[in-house]
Order: C-alpha cells, then structure tokens, then sequence
C-alpha cells in the first residue's frame, strides 16, 4: 500500500535531512540551502574554556531528496565547514576547513493509513583540508610554562620557558643553547671545514692533520714537539660531517611547518526508520542506524624536523665527546688539554662547553620525542555507531510548522590507540553523545519554506563528525557544543 492521501494534505512539511520516513511520490523533490554558525559572542551552550575555546564555526550546506518512485527516494547533502579556535599555547590559533558528502537510498517497506516504515542504506564521509602547523605546543598551558615549538625560516625553536631556548637552524646546520646563564652556538661549515663554536672563535677543525683552524695553527709560537704537526690524531675520533642540507620546508610547500594533517572519516550506513500520523498536523518518528566508519587524523611529523634534528644533536655530542675525550696523542696529552692550551680557555670552561653541548642536544631530541608521543595515531581506526533517534513534527496551520527530534549516539572502536596524544592520560575517551534539534517552518509560499534550526550536543560533536576526534583533544568532547542555522527549501 502507498502512502495514504489523507496524511499531510498540501503543503507538505520540507524533510530535508531528518531521520523520518519520506513522503516524497514519485518525481517530487525538495531542494534546500541552509547555513550554521557559532561563535563566542553567540554560544547557546557555553562552549570552551580557560586554555581553549572557539572563534567561529560555520558551515554551508546543500541538500535535496528526490521521489524516484512511490517507495523510493534518494538524499544527497553536500557542506563546507570552516572553524577556528584559539589556544593559550601554541599554535594559539588553529584553523581546520573540511568537506562533508553524504549519500543515502530509503526504501518503502510498510505503508498503512497511520503507519510507515522504511529501510535506508547510504555513505558518508568528511575530509579536511591539509592543515600545516608551523608551532606545536604539548599542552594547553601558557608558553612560560610549557614546552612549545616552532618551525620558522627553516628554524626549529624549542621554548622551554621564556629564558630558555633552542634553536636549530637547517639552512646554515647550526644549534643554539640560549639559558639563562649561558649563549652557545655551535655550527657545522658549509664548506665541510668542521664544526665552528661561535663563542670561542674557530675551536674545533675536522682534518686529517689539526685540530684547530688555521688561523691558530699560524698564531702558534710554540713549534716544538708541543706543535700541531707532531700531534698524533690516529687514536682521534672526531665528529663525524652532517650527510645532509635539507631544508624543512618542502619546496613546493610556500611554507615550513613541524606537522601536517589531512584528517578524514569515511564509512557506510543502515537502518530502520518508522513514522506515526496520529492525524494531518502531527507526525512521531523514531529510528534505528548503524554505521560502520573508518577514521583517520593523518597528523604526521616533517621528516627533515626528526632527522636534521638528530644530525646536530649528534654533531653537538660527537664535539663534547672529543673535548672530554680520554684520548691522548703520542705525548700523552689529552684533547682537553691542547684545547685549553691553545685557545686560552680554562679546562673548566670547555668542560662546561661540552656539558652544555650535551645539555642541547637531549633537550632537542627530549622535545622530538614527546612531541612524536603527543601526536596522534598514523593509522586508521574503525568506529562502530549507533544512532538511536525519536521526533515529532508539528504543523498546526498551513503556513507554520514546528519539528523536534533527539539522536542518542554509542560508539566502538577498534585499532585505536588510546594513550597516544593524550594531554592528561586521565582523560577517558567519549564514547556517548547526546543531540537535541529543533526546527521553525514558515511557508510563505505553498512550494517554499523558511526556516530556523538549533541544534545541541552534550559531547561537542561526537559521532556527527568523526574527523574530529582523536586522542590529542578527546577532552574537548566532554564540553557541550550547539550551533544555529538558518535556511530555505524548494519542494517541486
């Protein structure tokens, strides 16, 4: 049996995307437009907090349903999303604009005079555009007390407090040690000649035959068996040149950046929905969907910023090895000793030279790694949705309608790596979702609708927008989340 005829008598209320049964006979369809949007001046749920909170969101849709028979019909809804938040730490700002497709066929099973159900397969996906971060902080904190990075004119610059930094420099391979107390740099020549302190002058000369730069071996005026050319450097192990220049830009990106994103989520779904007219003005829904969905941040770390990182941060080891070294030549001196010699620097100097060498090195890589355990998971993992859904439409006169409806969400995982990324480790993942639409209708026309649209979420946008989430800012979907929107339909 078809639809009955004496069920919504003209104008027919506009479906758009909601979970009901569709009314639509064969060739009838609707178009619709609708925009959403949210910002911190206009926030129904009180979304953020004191480290973290929203600029804006808004996305723009645009739908349609179509009747290819009786029983049945085809959703297709297409929408950009465009957010900014702000952070305390760095990245202070971050801007993520994604795509979202969404593609569903309802199939008529039951149609009785105040009863219909429907079955309903679809796909949908969103995917976001390649997000570039040129600073990465690993907590929500302020820059004074935290740890933070970034990745400007081929610089690494690790801030672990406001009088202490690292910098890595990759186009001229030199580290800088900047604490409190002491200003270091240490830089491997481009020429090859060997690794140049800047605060000593011309130190440390990589050869087969001196230790120190020429301008000293000329300066010498002990040219007795205490002379460079008597000096055994066969027991000598010396720092070995950088292998690689790299930049940490990519030439074709006009940018550097330490992480990149292209998140994503993809999947299939099902369900069954049922609608209930108890007369013409008034419709109960409720439903039932799965939803089998592959989800991925694609976040990755640069991989110059892991690997020149690691050649200076050996290069500076490998120099404070040789200043420290046991090693003597055949009179029995050790490095230390020719070094302080030769350059008028107390052993205590070099001393403390080589330990601040050390100092920069394992904090650079102590960043690398902690920033590489921060970061989300590479691979993909599976979720496992399912929506639970209850509504009521409303149409006490022709020209005005109002729509309710409530989506319960449970989701599973699998291949998901809790842990990684976490901020605090104590922070459970969601899993639960609650969300709460309404609508106006105003009809102005019996074929065009106007309307209004507010939506909550107890848990930001878990499940609706997969992409979203991962084990970085889990802790952000334990905020409630809500968004207005304002749009038009066309029903032919």
């Amino acid at each position: 049996m078809l639809h009955p005829v004496n069920v919504f008598a003209e104008p027919k209320p506009p479906e758009l995307d909601r979970k009901l049964v569709s009314l639509l006979q064969e060739d009838e369809g609707e178009f619709w437009l609708q925009g959403d949007y949210v910002d911190d001046s206009l926030n129904p749920t009180d979304y953020g907090g004191t480290t973290s909170g929203l600029d804006f969101s808004k996305t723009l849709s645009i739908g349609g349903r179509y009747g290819i028979s009786d029983t049945l019909s085809a959703n297709l809804n297409l929408g950009y999303h465009d957010d900014q938040a702000w952070r305390i730490g760095e990245p202070k700002i971050t801007r993520s604009q994604y795509e979202s497709q969404q593609f569903s066929l309802q199939q008529l099973l039951i149609s009785e005079p105040y009863y219909d159900l429907s079955a309903h397969f679809g796909w949908r996906a969103h995917q976001a555009d390649p997000l570039f971060e040129d600073a990465y902080s690993l907590s929500n904190i302020d820059l004074s007390n935290t740890t933070t990075a970034y990745a400007q004119n081929n610089q690494l610059r690790i801030d672990r407090k406001t009088t202490d930094q690292i910098i890595v420099d990759y186009s001229t391979h030199q580290m800088s040690l900047d604490t409190p107390s002491t200003d270091l740099t240490i830089q491997y020549r481009e020429e090859g000649d060997g690794f140049f302190v800047q605060e000593y002058g011309s130190l440390l000369r990589i050869g087969t035959d001196a230790i120190l730069d020429s301008e000293y071996f000329n300066n010498l005026t002990n040219t007795s068996s205490n002379s460079l050319s008597s000096i055994d450097l066969s027991s000598t192990i010396f720092p070995a040149p950088l292998t690689t220049k790299s930049p940490l830009s990519n030439p074709e990106t006009p940018y550097t950046y330490l992480t990149h994103a292209a998140a994503y989520d993809r999947g299939i779904s099902g369900g069954l929905i049922t609608s209930f007219y108890p007369n013409e003005q008034l419709r109960f829904s409720f439903g039932a969907t799965f939803r089998s969905i592959e989800v991925s941040p694609s976040f990755s770390i640069h991989p110059d910023l892991k690997r020149n990182t690691e050649e200076i941060a050996l290069a500076a080891e490998q120099i404070a090895s040789f200043i420290t070294s046991d090693s003597t030549d055949n009179l029995g001196n050790q490095n230390i000793n020719y070094l302080a010699n030769l350059s008028s620097e107390s052993t205590d100097t070099l001393t403390n030279l080589a330990t601040l060498l050390n100092q920069g090195a394992a904090d650079a890589r102590n960043y690398l790694t902690e920033l590489d355990r921060q970061t989300p998971q590479a691979n993909p993992w599976d979720e496992n949705h399912l929506l639970l859904s209850a509504g009521t439409d409303w149409w006490p006169y022709d020209d005005l309608g109002y729509a309710f409806e409530y989506t319960y969400y449970t989701i599973r995982r699998s291949n998901y790596q809790s842990e990684q990324g976490k901020i605090n480790l104590s922070v459970p993942d969601q899993t639960t979702n609650h969300q709460l639409d309404g609508w106006i209708f105003l009809k102005p026309t019996p074929d065009l609708t106007l309307y209004l649209h507010g939506r909550a979420y107890s848990n930001f946008l878990l499940g609706d927008r997969p992409l979203l989430y991962n084990a970085r800012v889990n802790h952000r979907f334990d905020d409630p989340y809500g968004y207005l929107s304002a749009g038009v339909a066309w029903q032919f």
